[in-house]
């Protein structure tokens, strides 16, 4: 959602990352996160779990975050790796 804070806080600053794991891995991903409200994109990445937060792919409060991998940091099997791309 356009109005939404992640979508907000995207169009302030692009810097963003994201981190899972478990106890016995971890995978952090940090790059940018842009926000795309291009129509056919829109299309393409709609499914129908989106329904209660919006009416449709020509709903105007709809967008799509993109993210895009700057670098990368890996905990698994108790080693390290860390990189760009």
């Amino acid at each position: 959602m356009l109005d939404g804070n992640k979508a907000k806080r995207a169009q302030k600053c692009s810097h963003a990352s994201v981190c899972f794991g478990t106890a016995e891995y971890c995978i952090n991903l940090v790059g940018e996160a842009e926000v795309i409200t291009a129509d056919d994109i829109k299309r393409e990445m709609w499914y129908d779990g989106l329904e209660p937060a919006c009416s449709g792919t020509e709903d105007p409060n709809y967008c799509v975050l993109k993210f895009t991998t700057k670098r990368y940091k890996l905990f698994v099997g108790f080693e390290d790796a860390e990189g760009s791309i």
